[in-house]
């Protein structure tokens, strides 16, 4: 979801934390778990993804450490940063 789209301006928390000329994307599932699959989702498709989770909930089990996570996420920071101004 960005703030440009079905969400636009729905979360406070995020509307007061960050800047408005940046995209807010919200990852729901795991997509390394299955092909990805690409489709709109409007608010009310969420909602029901969420009120279907919560009635029946999975605990998430983490399988990398907390510098496993952090090494890669470093990686991708700078895989993605390369050639950006500063």
């Amino acid at each position: 979801m960005t703030r440009r789209g079905w969400a636009a301006g729905t979360d406070p928390e995020v509307n007061r934390n960050v800047p408005t000329d940046l995209d807010v994307h919200v990852i729901l599932d795991n997509l390394s778990t299955r092909p990805p699959r690409r489709r709109s989702c409007t608010a009310a498709d969420i909602e029901a993804w969420a009120a279907n989770w919560n009635a029946d909930p999975t605990p998430f089990a983490w399988h990398k450490t907390a510098e496993q996570i952090l090494q890669r996420l470093a990686g991708y920071c700078n895989t993605i940063n390369q050639g950006a101004e500063t």
